[in-house]
């Protein structure tokens, strides 16, 4: 009997410890996100890396960068395809003199279900800046993605919509933008600007980043 006990007891203390670690089913599960750290964009090499916050690319002299209130919130975005948690996004490049150079930003606000509510783009130099448009969403899908808005640009507003395939994780406007993602969330294919030609990226290494 002595030994029965001892058996119970030791296998208690395991599912214990299994529980306290996240491997219990009824635990808290272990959430992880496998990002790029180097790709190419139409062919050409570039490399990435996290630092908590800011997700950074880059490909020459150009550079491409997301920012995240959170690394939780860089590890979730990855969860529903296509649904954006970052707080900006930004890209520059160009050219080393002051003429050539030029940079966008895309800021994002999200309403208190944490929903994406308005995305607004700026572009500029290093002399000027000047809004090129702003999108604000008035319908949602089941899982928070946008599905609607109206775009204001050059002094007007035309209405936008919104399709998901999650089948291949693309999400396509009715303004001819496209964002493709892999399992992982990673960008593999994306119109950012409607009438731009398509950027294709290819992952050749990861990392993992987890809660």
């Amino acid at each position: 009997m002595k030994r029965r006990a001892g058996f119970t007891a030791a296998a208690v203390l395991a599912a214990f410890s299994a529980g306290a670690c996240g491997g219990s089913p009824t635990g808290p599960s272990h959430h992880c996100r496998t990002y790029a750290t180097a790709l190419t964009l139409n062919g050409g090499p570039g490399t990435c890396e996290f630092d908590g916050r800011t997700y950074a690319c880059r490909f020459g002299m150009d550079s491409r960068s997301w920012t995240y209130a959170s690394t939780r919130d860089f590890i979730r975005e990855a969860r529903t395809p296509n649904r954006i948690q970052a707080q900006s996004r930004s890209y520059s490049g160009g050219g080393p003199m002051l003429v050539s150079h030029s940079s966008h930003t895309t800021s994002f606000s999200y309403d208190d279900r944490g929903r994406l509510r308005e995305r607004r783009r700026v572009a500029g130099s290093y002399f000027v800046s000047w809004v090129l448009d702003t999108t604000v969403y008035d319908q949602w899908d089941g899982v928070g993605r946008p599905t609607a808005g109206v775009i204001t640009a050059g002094g007007g507003e035309t209405p936008v919509s919104i399709d998901y395939d999650d089948a291949s994780r693309t999400a396509e406007a009715s303004n001819g933008e496209l964002t493709v993602r892999d399992e992982d969330g990673n960008i593999v294919r994306e119109v950012e600007f409607a009438g731009y030609p398509v950027k294709v990226y290819v992952v050749t290494a990861t990392a993992e980043v987890c809660e």
